[in-house]
Order: structure tokens, then C-alpha cells, then sequence
């Protein structure tokens, strides 16, 4: 079996699950070094993609009130 049991992707599934920020920078420093940048990557990419896609939303509720 491999030195690491769990793979990128499953370290940052549980990394965004966490409830707050401080949480998740803890659990980052938790993973193993040949994978921390990795894992990084991919839980800001979710959280920039959550932020544009709420963004989003608000503006084409916004967009739709005025059009009515």
C-alpha cells in the first residue's frame, strides 16, 4: 500500500467541509508536504468558484427585479 492513504482530492473534500476558516488553514498544514500545494489549490478553487457563482446569482436576481 502507499506511504499516503488518502489521495488529493479526498484531503480537500474534507478540508471545505469544515465549518470555518481556521479550521480548514489547521487541517491544510495536516496533510502531507508532497501533497499540501496540491490540496491548497484545490480548496481555494472551490471557494472562488462558490464566491463567483454567488455573485452571479445575486446580480441575475438583481438583474431580474429591475425588469419587471
Amino acid at each position: 500500500m502507499s506511504q499516503f492513504s488518502k489521495r488529493p482530492r479526498h484531503h480537500a473534500a474534507e478540508i471545505i467541509a469544515l465549518p470555518s476558516e481556521e479550521a480548514r488553514f489547521a487541517a491544510i498544514e495536516q496533510v502531507p508536504e508532497l501533497y499540501r500545494d496540491w490540496v491548497n489549490e484545490l480548496v481555494q478553487d472551490y471557494f472562488s468558484k462558490r464566491d463567483f457563482l454567488e455573485r452571479y446569482r445575486h446580480d441575475q436576481r438583481q438583474k431580474n427585479h429591475y425588469f419587471r
